[in-house]
């Protein structure tokens, strides 16, 4: 995303610096505007959050290091989540207890060293602009 080489924007949470590419929620919005954007980016990562969250139920051990090496464990992840999709598809039940959404509604930014933070806030601003 950095060099550019796909379109489109990443979310983040408050653990991400805004860059151009990642937006992180506002951590005091101050217009409706900046608030529906709020709303929406939380509401979307949550959703995501929960999804992963019920494949690492699904399969622990992707909730866990795995200590396998790099190439074994993409190829690990893809597997899942191809049968997690099949499982899905037939109806497999789930193992007990519904995963939480992960609750943000009081977003802290975090910017560890400040690099591209000054473009990232101009570049949520004028998509909250033109989108919000």
């Amino acid at each position: 995303m950095e060099g550019c080489a796909h379109r489109g924007i990443l979310l983040g949470d408050a653990g991400y610096a805004c860059r151009p590419f990642v937006f992180t929620p506002l951590r005091a919005p101050q217009t409706d505007q900046e608030r529906r954007y709020n709303r929406s980016n939380i509401k979307t990562r949550n959703c995501i959050e929960w999804a992963f969250g019920v494949w690492k139920r699904r399969f622990s051990c992707l909730g866990k290091t795995m200590q396998i090496c790099l190439e074994n464990n993409k190829a690990v992840i893809v597997a899942t989540a191809v049968l997690h999709n099949i499982a899905i598809q037939q109806q497999v039940r789930m193992p007990d207890g519904d995963p939480d959404f992960n609750n943000d509604d009081d977003p802290e930014e975090y910017n560890p060293d400040g690099r591209g933070q000054a473009t990232g806030n101009a570049a949520r601003q004028r998509y909250i602009r033109d989108f919000f």
